[in-house]
Parts: structure tokens; sequence; C-alpha cells
């Protein structure tokens, strides 16, 4: 009887139940299942797809968001296929000089013979390349400063996006791209001239300038309202 009790008083020590508690609490090896990086062990990867859902879900409901998208898309095809496809390149030169718009040159032509139409769009093309630039710089930028630029309630986005089309203003004051380049604010300036007698020249450049200039805003206006911290727990 002694001999038993002595024996369930050894089972029953401290040692023995921390150790068997110990083992009931091990993980099993690392080796057997699935290794989970520092990320997935904390739940932080998880996290972070949530919030990239959660950021492309809110720019996808805004319909202002998507048109500008869809329509700076638009431009950008379209200036492509243009260049690559139109029956003139923006520096041909025709016979027909300062025409107006007709079906062989639906945007007419300036005093050299230069198609309008491939001259507009050319200009498109080179604006959202420059666009394109300083979005990638914006964000590289911005990757880095995100948390400031969200404290400042988007002070530092806004002078960002302002520095974008900062080429227009600078082509139309003569200091951006110079021929034979073109740009849409290249086209403005010189036709602003003509104005109120070849109106194609400064009417076609000024109205796609605008739709870009609009599309670009539209786009910027909605990934600043997707990223908006203060709608969720989203990292600027």
């Amino acid at each position: 009887m002694a001999d038993t009790q002595q024996e369930n008083f050894v089972i029953q020590t401290p040692a023995a139940v921390a150790q068997t508690e110990a083992g009931a609490h091990t993980l099993a090896d690392a080796r057997a299942g699935v290794e989970l990086g520092a990320a997935d062990a904390y739940g932080m990867a998880g996290e972070s797809k949530s919030q990239a859902r959660l950021v492309l879900s809110r720019f996808l409901h805004q319909r202002l968001a998507i048109i500008g998208l869809c329509t700076f898309a638009a431009l950008g095809i379209a200036s492509v296929l243009v260049g690559h496809f139109w029956q003139y390149s923006y520096t041909d030169i025709t016979n027909n000089l300062n025409s107006p718009p007709s079906a062989t040159n639906p945007f007419g032509t300036n005093a050299i013979g230069n198609d309008m139409f491939a001259q507009v769009m050319a200009g498109v093309e080179k604006d959202i390349q420059i666009a394109l630039t300083v979005a990638v710089m914006a964000t590289l930028i911005g990757v880095t400063i995100g948390a400031i630029a969200g404290y400042y309630r988007g002070w530092i986005d806004s002078a960002l996006m302002r520095f974008v089309i900062l080429e227009t203003t600078l082509s139309y004051l003569g200091l951006g791209v110079q021929p034979p380049g073109v740009s849409l604010g290249l086209l403005v300036n010189q036709g602003q001239d003509s104005a109120t007698t070849e109106w194609w020249l400064f009417v076609f450049p000024v109205v796609f300038l605008i739709v870009l200039i609009l599309s670009i805003f539209l786009i910027g206006d909605g990934l600043r309202e997707a990223f908006d911290p203060k709608k969720s727990r989203v990292r600027a």
C-alpha cells in the first residue's frame, strides 16, 4: 500500500506535470507540415491581402474613377494605333495647307501641311508617357513618405499630382517639348493665334487636353479615396 502511494506521488510530482503539459502544448515538427513565414505566423500576410482587396474594391466602386481610367486607357490605345496605322505620320507634310477638317484629314491640316489628327494623337501619346513617368516617380516617393502624406491629408500627393500633364504648362510657355517633337500643350500654343480663323488648329488639341487632364484627376481622386486611412485600417 505504501509502495502504491509512493508511486502515485512520484507520477504527480510538479516536474512530471510540467513535462506533461509542455508535451501537450508543443507544436508538431515544422518539417512535417507547411512552414510559415514570419508574416504568416503573425497573420500579417493575410491582413495585407485583405487590405489590398479592400482598396481595390473601393476604387472599383467609384464610378467617376472607373470612367477616368477607361478614358485614359482609351486615349492611350488610340494614340498608339494612330501612330502605327494612320495614313499620315505626325511629321508628314501633305499638299493641303491650312485645310479644314475633311474625310482625308479629319482634324484638318496646319500651315505647313501636317495632318492635325496625327499631330493631336502624337501629342496625346507624348503627354501620357509623361504622365505615366510622373506617376511612377510619385509612387516611388509616396512609398517613402506615404505616412506623412496621410497625416497631412494628402497635401504631398496633391503637390505631386500638380507636377503632371506641368509639362503642358511648360510647353504652352515654350519651355517644354519642342519641334519636331509634339505635345498637346505645344499644339495649343501654336494654334492659339489661329483660334478665330483656322479654329481646328486650336479646338482639337484643347478638347483632347481637357479630356486627358480630367481623366487623370478622376483617377487620382479615386486612388486617394481608396487609400484614405480614415476609412479603414489601410496602410498608406
